[in-house]
């Protein structure tokens, strides 16, 4: 599921609804086996989504920075 954060240019998503082509800003923990200064990445590969699987439950994305095929369509709500 998809949450809207306290910072207006991301997302929060489940590491379990991650698709290549995201653009991620901030994880839920300080480093990912990284780093401290994490700065953002790219999902360009499985292997990226399966490490930030591993030790996240979400991140951070930033959508204008993604990829547009990285977001699936979201149907639009048809009332009678």
């Amino acid at each position: 599921m998809w949450k809207p954060n306290q910072y207006p240019k991301e997302i929060q998503v489940e590491t379990q609804s991650l698709s290549l082509g995201m653009y991620v800003t901030r994880l839920d923990r300080p480093s990912l086996d990284a780093p401290s200064d994490f700065e953002g990445m790219y999902l360009d590969t499985p292997e990226d989504i399966a490490r930030l699987q591993r030790c996240c439950d979400h991140v951070y994305i930033d959508p204008a920075r993604s990829e547009r095929y990285a977001f699936p369509l979201i149907p639009a709500t048809v009332e009678p």
